[in-house]
């Protein structure tokens, strides 16, 4: 499923390298911000049904920020 695939490309890794799993008081933020705005309009869309979405339809045109150890590096 798209949610055990995300599991595996962002946990499963932080806890091979050693690191808990999820977001802790004083982890360092990696993350990116995504602009769905040009994704199908659909108001009834569950926030895992977006998130689904989001990673079949996102390239790299629709990324609009990205933070790497909690600072902004776009």
């Amino acid at each position: 499923t798209v949610a055990e695939g995300y599991y595996l490309a962002t946990t499963a890794g932080h806890k091979y390298f050693g690191a808990g799993e999820g977001f802790h008081v004083g982890d360092k933020l990696h993350a990116i911000v995504v602009d769905e705005s040009s994704f199908p309009l659909n108001d009834t869309l569950s926030l895992a049904q977006r998130f689904e979405r989001a990673m079949y339809l996102t390239d790299k045109s629709h990324i609009v920020a990205v933070y790497a150890h909690g600072v902004k590096v776009k």
